[in-house]
């Protein structure tokens, strides 16, 4: 067998994409300018507010929320079980607390008492949610994002909104945007979206952030000023215009693959590796696989994982303890990656 290391993040580049790149140098705007203007005003035009500001990164529209917002040492900020890191980051990173509240015993449904319980108790100023749900892919239902709006809204907590994986969703299953779900809940939410996973553009930095409430964009724009994050990268916002506005056949081929992919990835573990599990996905492209029943501790699933399977993944561990036991897989590649990474873990993990 091939001895290389899959890792399993390689991009998909065509002569499509550079030469949009190139007109893009060509046109005399390297920096902010007309058509930056022009994708904000699209963006908030499609989300149904006002204006919509574009930073560099999800993680940044994210860190300077909380600045914005005051939100520092001494401060708590609750985070769902299961968090995507850079979730959890931007919190430590400004100096407050984190907070995670845990799902109900037996489903990855947020145990909402406990999240009501924690605001309480902690002073709670702010929570981040992601939707859907990084790592392990769910889409939050109308009633779900109801109960969360309620809660918050009567303790006076800021919701920041997490919607970068909004474009992956399966089946029956729809993304309903946080400010869709009840108009009031604009004053006390800002929602975060990107490119960046649907359609491979991470490495162009550009994020949008969509903040209803007057005062608290205000006071965001200020403060992006203050930091010099106020200038996206211009090839970004180009290759995010033509994404949102000409790739959308792109968009529902891609996400056929991608399930395809899902069913493969499940039918073959079943099949060969029956004490390994995929979480059933609602969302994302990505697969949340439960490997506990191997008996491995975090350690040793990792060392096997690279070392015997050749696969360089995100060890689930690193979302929070309930993450231990579990990997997190990238399906958004091409078939013969994926062959050739379940035949590894037949070899490596195979009773």
């Amino acid at each position: 067998m091939d001895k290389r290391v899959i890792p399993f993040s390689p991009p998909d580049m065509s002569e499509d994409e550079i030469n949009e790149v190139a007109d893009t140098l060509r046109n005399g705007w390297i920096t902010t300018g007309p058509k930056v203007k022009e994708f904000e005003r699209q963006i908030a035009k499609y989300v149904g507010v006002n204006k919509a500001v574009c930073l560099n990164s999800q993680t940044a529209c994210a860190e300077m929320a909380l600045r914005v917002l005051g939100v520092g040492e001494g401060d708590e900020v609750i985070v769902p079980a299961y968090t995507y890191t850079a979730s959890a980051s931007v919190v430590c990173h400004v100096g407050a607390k984190l907070v995670l509240v845990d799902v109900k015993k037996d489903s990855l449904e947020m145990d909402y008492d406990a999240f009501e319980k924690a605001i309480v108790e902690n002073d709670v100023k702010m929570f981040i949610l992601c939707n859907p749900y990084n790592p392990i892919g769910k889409v939050w239902k109308e009633d779900e994002l109801k109960q969360i709006g309620e809660i918050c809204k009567k303790h006076d907590v800021l919701v920041i909104v997490d919607e970068i994986h909004e474009d992956f969703v399966y089946g029956d299953h729809v993304h309903i945007p946080f400010y869709n779900v009840d108009e009031s809940y604009k004053e006390f939410s800002v929602v975060l979206t990107a490119p960046s996973k649907t359609f491979n553009l991470a490495g162009l930095q550009t994020s949008n952030i969509i903040i209803a409430n007057e005062k608290l964009r205000k006071v965001y724009q200020e403060t992006m000023n203050r930091y010099g994050v106020n200038e996206p990268n211009f090839l970004g916002i180009i290759a995010c215009m033509t994404a949102y506005n000409e790739c959308e056949l792109w968009v529902d081929e891609m996400l056929e693959y991608v399930y395809d992919n899902f069913t493969y990835f499940d039918e073959f573990l079943k099949e060969n590796l029956p004490h390994i599990h995929l979480v059933k996905p609602e969302g994302l492209y990505l697969g949340w696989v439960d490997f506990r029943e191997c008996g491995l501790n975090k350690d040793e699933l990792e060392k096997t994982m690279l070392e015997k399977a050749g696969l360089w993944l995100d060890e689930g561990y690193i979302f929070g303890t309930g993450g231990e036991g579990f990997e997190r897989f990238n399906l958004a590649i091409p078939r013969s990656v994926l062959e050739d990474a379940c035949q590894r873990l037949l070899k490596a993990f195979g009773k």
